[in-house]
C-alpha cells in the first residue's frame, strides 16, 4: 500500500490509520518556527466507532500544570506526538442478542474516545461549537507546526485512494450500519 509519496499540497486533506484526518495548510504569515497550520479531524470509518456524542472534555494532556478551566490557557500549549489533545463522551446502543422470532435485546454502552495530536508542535484552538454534533468535515482541534515535524511523519500520511484501500481491508467500526439498499 502506498504511503505518502506525493509531496504535501497545502490545503489537502491526507488521512491516518486511525482515522483521523489533517489537512496542512501552509501559514508564512506565522512565526518562522512554525510554517504550517494543521485541522485535524475524524474520518467516516472512525465515526463509525463512536455513539452518540454527550459531551467533549478540552486538552486532557499529560501535563498537570494546566489549568484546564481557562480555555486561553489551552492555547499556545505545546505538544509532542501522541499527547491527548480531547476526549469524546459518547453513549451507543447495539443489539447483544436475538433469536428468529425477531426478540431482541439491546444493550447500552458509555465509553469515550481520546484524540492525540498527530504531529508535535502547539495547539492551536479546539473547534467545536456544538459539542455534540460531529461528522467527518467537523475540525475537532488545529494545531501549529513546522517542516521538520512534518517530514518525521511524512510516511504515515495516505492520500485519499491509499486511505479508502486501506480502510476496504479493515473491519467494519462498532456501530457500522450496512446500507441494505444498494
Amino acid at each position: 500500500m502506498n504511503s505518502m509519496k506525493n509531496l504535501i499540497v497545502s490545503g489537502q486533506k491526507l488521512y491516518l490509520r486511525n482515522h483521523v484526518w489533517v489537512r496542512l495548510i501552509q501559514s508564512p504569515h506565522l512565526n518562522t518556527n512554525f510554517l504550517w497550520r494543521i485541522d485535524v479531524g475524524i474520518t467516516d470509518r472512525g465515526l463509525d466507532d463512536i455513539g452518540d456524542v454527550t459531551s467533549i472534555e478540552n486538552f486532557i494532556g499529560k501535563s498537570d500544570s494546566i489549568d484546564r478551566s481557562d480555555a486561553s490557557s489551552l492555547n499556545n500549549q505545546k505538544l509532542k506526538t501522541g499527547d491527548d489533545v480531547l476526549k469524546i463522551n459518547w453513549d451507543a446502543h447495539f443489539i447483544s442478542a436475538a433469536d428468529e422470532l425477531y426478540h431482541t435485546s439491546w444493550e447500552s454502552i458509555s465509553d469515550t474516545t481520546t484524540f492525540v495530536s498527530p504531529l508535535g508542535g502547539t495547539l492551536g484552538e479546539i473547534c467545536l461549537e456544538d459539542e455534540t454534533m460531529i461528522d467527518s468535515d467537523t475540525t475537532l482541534f488545529t494545531m501549529r507546526t513546522d517542516n521538520e515535524c512534518i517530514q518525521r511523519r511524512k510516511g504515515d500520511f495516505l492520500h485519499f485512494d491509499a486511505y479508502q484501500e486501506f480502510v476496504g481491508t479493515s473491519e467494519h467500526g462498532k456501530f457500522y450500519e450496512f446500507d441494505h439498499s444498494s
